[in-house]
């Protein structure tokens, strides 16, 4: 990422620090309660595990060196996520002390059997990346504390869970068999609608061009996207090649065959064809362009295809992870625990003055 578009994230995601109204979205103006705190006020204290200011910015510092290997195709997609995490690390943290406490309690795990299981994951963890362990560590610097302290609430959660929260009903292979007829039953409704999707357009094209329907009524009537896209050259016709020099190579008012990307299928009309013209020493003054009409149709999404012992392990996700819930909203009412927030939960809300 050049220094230009790391700014840029590292700007917007400023906007985040600057105020949040009760909906996420980012104010303009106004100082939220976060940015208020200095680095050792207490965001908030979960038995004796507390949470200050500076270590949620060292986290935030941590994500934001990552963006110079983010590609600019994905610097929204990454932004976005990153503001998601700020907001979130708070209310997670929480949740994970909850349970890293309660499976002390518990004593699911002796301290050595920690600091083998911390070791053991990051080793797996630098061998998925075919690092050695060293190099895997030191690639994060000063936030190698991060990767440890992650690891080491995974190991305490994940015993935990695997020992005294178990799903919140058992899971039989009939369970497991019901759930994948339901996805099947899903990927065959979505089938079926894709086919009408796809029928659609050829019936539209069929009525166009036999005088029964107007191009222009039937894509304001349906289409899932911008349908009038205007006087195009033929550069700026982004449909690929093939598609494009059809629409460069036909007569005005000819509506192509439909066609299918992995997104959507797409029925074309060549409405007129604009001639470029020169001056009058023969020099081009304005190219060749097509005035295009398009209806689209967007396809419907395909459920995850799974055997049948996917669906078992799928099915017995969702629900430990209901118990895992379960389990954390108790510990937070039954009088064991003390969760305090100095200064509210809603520490991104602007401050009223």
């Amino acid at each position: 990422m050049t220094l230009k578009r790391e700014m840029v994230v590292a700007l917007g995601l400023l906007a985040l620090l600057c105020g949040c109204g009760k909906d996420g979205k980012a104010e303009k103006k106004g100082e939220t309660v976060y940015r208020s705190l200095k680095p050792d006020d207490i965001i908030v204290q979960v038995n004796d595990n507390i949470l200050r200011k500076r270590d949620m910015e060292r986290f935030w510092a941590m994500n934001l060196r990552a963006i110079k290997n983010v590609k600019s195709s994905e610097v929204n997609a990454t932004q976005m996520k990153m503001q998601r995490d700020m907001m979130e690390y708070a209310p997670k943290f929480v949740d994970q002390m909850l349970l890293v406490d309660d499976a002390k309690r518990h004593k699911v795990l002796a301290e050595t059997q920690v600091v083998e299981r911390v070791e053991a994951m990051i080793d797996a963890a630098a061998k998925a990346k075919k690092m050695s362990k060293e190099a895997f560590v030191n690639q994060f610097g000063d936030s190698a504390w991060f990767v440890r302290q992650t690891a080491e609430i995974r190991t305490w959660i994940n015993a935990h869970v695997a020992t005294n929260i178990p799903p919140i009903v058992p899971v039989t292979p009939q369970a497991a068999s019901n759930y994948l007829a339901v996805v099947n039953e899903e990927t065959a409704l979505v089938r079926a609608t894709n086919e009408w999707k796809k029928a659609t357009l050829a019936k539209i094209r069929k009525d166009v061009m036999s005088g029964k329907a107007n191009f222009t009524n039937e894509a304001a009537r349906i289409s899932e996207d911008n349908w009038n896209l205007g006087d195009l050259e033929r550069m700026e016709v982004d449909f690929g090649s093939e598609i494009r020099e059809q629409i460069f190579s036909v007569p005005g008012g000819i509506i192509l065959e439909p066609t299918e990307d992995d997104e959507c299928y797409r029925l074309i009309q060549v409405a007129k064809v604009i001639p470029g013209t020169k001056d009058e020493k023969g020099r081009l003054v304005d190219r060749e362009k097509r005035r295009i009409y398009q209806i689209v149709l967007n396809k419907e999404d395909y459920p995850l295809q799974m055997t049948l012992g996917q669906a078992y392990r799928e099915i017995y996700h969702q629900l430990q992870m209901q118990a895992v819930q379960a389990r954390v909203d108790l510990l937070k009412t039954n009088g064991q625990n003390k969760v305090v927030w100095p200064h509210g939960t809603n520490i991104w809300s602007v401050i009223k003055k």
